[in-house]
């Protein structure tokens, strides 16, 4: 399957796609991709709140998820084929409140699986490292199938997620797909309310010469993926033939990685970078639940799944793009 970046700018053949929480982290870079490969008519984004910058988002609609009725008025009038479900509170945002994570992942989730059924959409609902739990082994590579006995509340609305949706694909036939993502990283949005986001964090405040209190204990390993990767890997799962692929649910790798070595390689640029560790009880918690790293052998040998990017290039990257945003001197 072909993995270069996009060039075309329009198709008339090619999928509707509909995406809830556009505005997101991923939401926010995978619109851009996806028009430049679809057409930008044919990618609509929709979240709870305003785009930053108006009109920068078109075609863009407000749509709450647990609207079940309005979600499928949307699959309705926009002539949805593709439908990629985002919409979620975060791990340590959902543990600060756990009615609302359950509200807006679990309904959430049970209403995009149903439009998908009613409407005969192909349906791609993103999970997460947040699955597992600490009874989910091995803790390196650990593998697609295992015990899942996460213990935020994220997390079971995940796993929730991909049982429902598997026994839609099982029961109604429906083209549910899922993938669980690392930790993202990314340097056009500095993300808040997950347990990794001290990863973009640390990168903002070294390129402002400011001292960064990372939430998590400095030797906390845990998976990521530099965002190009995630975008490769949410499109190239998305349009896989329904005939390749063996389950419904994908781990993905990127790299393994502790806050300490991020410091380390930060500070090969910003030498005087000041990092203090002060672990958080809840994000602390959460994160020694997670796996180390994930094996990915199926979604290599399913849809073509190969990352980009190892700690290096992604330190050297996120440097790239930040530093003419952040940096208003040379001296950094």
């Amino acid at each position: 399957m072909a993995t270069s970046t996009p060039t075309t700018t329009a198709t008339t053949t090619g999928p509707n796609i509909f995406i809830t929480g556009a505005l997101g982290q991923i939401g926010t870079e995978l619109i851009p991709y996806l028009r430049k490969l679809y057409g930008t008519e044919n990618v609509t984004a929709s979240d709870v709140i305003k785009p930053r910058e108006p009109g920068t988002m078109e075609p863009f609609m407000y749509l709450n998820c647990m609207d079940k009725e309005s979600l499928n008025a949307a699959m309705v009038n926009k002539r949805v084929t593709w439908l990629i479900h985002n919409a979620a509170l975060l791990s340590a945002s959902g543990e600060a409140n756990p009615q609302k994570c359950m509200d807006v992942n679990i309904v959430g989730a049970m209403n995009a699986l149903e439009a998908a059924r009613v409407h005969g959409v192909r349906i791609l609902a993103p999970s997460s490292i947040a699955a597992f739990g600490p009874d989910s082994l091995p803790k390196d590579l650990t593998p697609d199938v295992c015990v899942l006995r996460p213990t935020s509340i994220y997390g079971i609305s995940k796993v929730y997620l991909e049982m429902l949706g598997s026994y839609y694909f099982r029961k109604f036939g429906v083209d549910f797909r899922s993938l669980r993502y690392p930790g993202i990283i990314s340097w056009a949005v500095c993300p808040s309310g997950g347990t990794t986001d001290y990863a973009t964090e640390m990168f903002y405040f070294a390129l402002q010469n400011k001292p960064y209190v990372c939430p998590l204990q400095e030797d906390t390993p845990l998976p990521f993926m530099y965002m190009d990767d995630c975008i490769l890997a949410t499109h190239n799962l998305l349009a896989a033939p329904r005939e390749r692929l063996t389950q419904c649910v994908y781990n993905v790798n990127g790299f393994c990685m502790t806050p300490k070595q991020l410091e380390v390689e930060i500070k090969k640029e910003i030498p005087d970078f000041k990092v203090t560790y002060s672990p958080c009880p809840i994000r602390q918690k959460i994160a020694e639940s997670w796996p180390h790293s994930l094996d990915d052998t199926n979604a290599q040998r399913d849809w073509d799944w190969r990352p980009k990017f190892g700690i290096k290039e992604m330190v050297a990257v996120m440097f790239a793009n930040l530093r003419p945003i952040l940096c208003k001197t040379g001296s950094s």
